[in-house]
């Protein structure tokens, strides 16, 4: 919780001002149940001079000429409390929603910053759970935290009118609700029991969803569609389980605290009526405040009851933000990196987190400006490995990259890729026009007459003929594309960046011979004035290499 705090202050007048929202609606009601004493006097059911232990509080009762007067006075109280309710939600939900807004943005920043290293043990299930529920879980905490704050401060200010007006019962009451909660603190072990297997089974579920839909295709190809729906109603089994698991802890405490206040009000109603010393007026008044805090008390249970329950999301969601802070890229320092003289790597080698061993070692490699550049090798030998260190998502464990006079460090990581269009081997295609997917990573939206100009040079002319052109619609990751249209798309996209190194992983590893072919003599149009570097495990693409480069088993270690 405490790395929450943090998003507050901007907030804290809006806080005040909703806390003090909280805390007047039941100052209001415990004022409008002390009109029950001048409307008894006036109907006749207690005319006693009151004593002087209540004589202090009925004073602040202005006096009624009629019982027309108090209701009158009731009626008023009731309409401000509908205005204050009203506005106290209204105000709650901007709050809430301003802070989610920040909550999220911050998430995403830090996300988009992060190092690839850091990013790549990601569950993409588990990073939109936490944009959705666990944002949402942070937000439900703090409105827990606000209101068990206001619950225990209402409960001290009745505490202390009580004491005023009888010192016993108010410690009997006050030992009672001391032992309520007692009653209910073993019941909390099992809510936080509950609250992590429901946390678990929930990831689960999210992973096994996304991963469902991801692989559709190979499930009905190979007929697994009953296998795993089988895999899915197990997930499904286990969240409605660990809901159970909560759901009776939470009627236990329910049991448990409404047995405890049963038992409370016949003990302080039988001492009130043996209590010879007291009067109508008093007994009343602690009969109304009592029925004042025992709602209080047990809202306090659910409220400290909830937040141990969501707290394994907001635990997850702090450790992220906290380790996605301590991985952040540095900002760059707005340098220019020249590349017209090629890139150098010498005696790089590479070595992921928790890997004992290198995952690529290289001892003098030069890629030539104004060239194809054709990295070729088998697959898992490394090519992907070593095109993220070209393009500077990775950093080399040891050895050096340069280019320029520049050398690729974590103060010019984001400098060096200013200049640098990567295309990797899962294309990033979303759901929509074929405009807004190129779009996508244009700082500022480019004219069609440049996205058709694009899409001419890609060769992309199933976009150029479909009667819809530009507002052709594109499924979530081009599925609805060949291999070959995919990489068209992409190929456009990469020139409408327009950047001085070009490189391409594995993109024709879904093309025919003849579509690689015609994809190749497309990229070979592009080399003047760039570098553009091909990584692929096929040998036919080893022809269109100006400049070719073989990995060697022996350069990935293991």
């Amino acid at each position: 919780m405490n790395y929450f705090l943090r998003f507050l202050p901007d907030l804290y007048g809006r806080l005040l001002l909703l806390q003090a929202l909280i805390i007047v609606r039941p100052i209001l009601g415990g004022f409008g149940f002390l009109l029950i004493v001048p409307l008894l006097g006036f109907i006749g059911l207690t005319d006693q001079k009151p004593p002087e232990s209540t004589a202090w509080l009925l004073e602040l009762i202005p006096d009624f000429e009629s019982e027309t007067a108090v209701l009158l006075t009731l009626l008023l109280i009731m309409l401000t409390l509908a205005i204050v309710s009203f506005s106290q939600n209204l105000f709650a939900e901007a709050t809430e929603h301003a802070l989610m807004l920040q909550l999220r943005q911050h998430l995403c920043q830090m996300t988009l910053n992060a190092s690839w290293q850091f990013l790549a043990g990601i569950h993409s299930a588990d990073f939109t759970r936490m944009v959705t529920d666990d944002v949402e879980s942070a937000i439900t905490a703090l409105d827990e935290v606000l209101q068990t704050v206001s619950t225990t401060f209402l409960i001290g200010v009745y505490i202390l009118i009580c004491l005023a007006l009888s010192p016993q019962l108010t410690l009997l009451a006050v030992a009672t609700g001391i032992v309520m909660l007692l009653a209910v603190l073993p019941l909390q072990t099992r809510v936080a029991a509950a609250g992590q297997n429901q946390f678990n089974s929930y990831k689960a579920l999210y992973r096994r969803a996304q991963e469902q839909i991801q692989g559709i295709k190979s499930i009905k190809g190979n007929r697994a569609e009953s296998l795993h729906q089988d895999r899915f109603a197990d997930n499904i089994s286990d969240l409605r389980k660990t809901s159970m698991q909560y759901s009776v802890a939470a009627a236990l405490a329910s049991l448990v605290h409404n047995v405890v206040a049963a038992v409370a009000f016949f003990v302080l109603a039988w001492f009130a009526m043996a209590a010879d010393s007291l009067d109508v007026t008093l007994i009343i008044l602690l009969a109304v405040i009592f029925s004042r805090v025992l709602p209080l008390v047990s809202a306090l249970q659910n409220h400290v009851q909830r937040l141990i329950y969501i707290y394994p999301e907001i635990d997850r969601l702090a450790l992220y933000l906290q380790a996605a802070e301590k991985n952040q890229e540095h900002p760059g320092k707005s340098q220019h990196v020249d590349f017209s003289k090629g890139i150098r790597l010498s005696e790089v080698s590479c070595q992921h987190p928790g890997e004992r061993t290198s995952r690529l070692e290289y001892s003098d490699l030069n890629l030539q400006p104004d060239t194809i550049i054709v990295i070729h090798g088998p697959s898992g030998i490394g090519k992907t490995t070593l095109v993220d260190l070209i393009a500077g998502i990775l950093l080399p464990t040891s050895g050096k990259i340069s280019a320029g006079g520049v050398t690729l460090t974590t103060e010019t990581q984001q400098d060096w890729r200013q200049d640098i269009a990567y295309l990797p081997q899962e294309p990033f295609l979303i759901a929509g026009s074929v405009r807004s997917n190129l779009n996508l990573l244009m700082n500022k939206p480019a004219s069609d007459l440049s996205l058709l100009a694009a899409l001419e040079l890609a060769d992309a002319r199933f976009i150029l003929e479909s009667p819809a052109g530009l507002d052709t619609l594109i499924e979530p990751g081009g599925s609805n594309l060949s291999g070959g249209e995919r990489q068209r798309l992409i190929l456009a996209r990469a020139l409408l960046l327009d950047q001085r190194v070009m490189i391409f992983d594995e993109s024709t590893s879904q093309l025919d011979i003849q579509s690689e072919s015609a994809f190749m003599q497309t990229i070979r149009s592009l080399k003047a004035n760039r570098t553009i570097v091909v990584i692929s495990h096929r040998p036919s693409i080893r022809q269109y290499a100006d400049q070719l480069i073989e990995i060697p088993a022996s350069a990935a270690a293991g």
